[in-house]
């Protein structure tokens, strides 16, 4: 099946001073950008990392859209 006729999937990977699990880190973002489907993209989102989490995306940067915030699990704790 051709990329044309795929539905577009996003993959969604959250990040939290991932520093810390470097390793374990950058292979589920290989992972992610290796998948066996054409059409889809990968968006990280750090969610207000304080450690060097952001400058390990930097070596991802031109394959998968990064978004930075400010830590917003305490937003989401009283939401959920």
């Amino acid at each position: 099946m051709n990329k044309m006729n795929q539905s577009k999937v996003t993959v969604i990977v959250v990040a939290y001073n991932a520093e810390g699990m470097k390793n374990i880190f950058k292979q589920c973002l290989d992972s992610a950008l290796n998948l066996k489907y054409d059409n889809y993209e990968v968006i990280v989102v750090n969610n207000g990392s304080t450690d060097k989490t952001r400058e390990i995306l930097e070596d991802y940067e031109k394959e998968l859209k990064i978004i930075n915030l400010k830590r917003i699990m305490d937003l989401l704790a009283r939401v959920i």
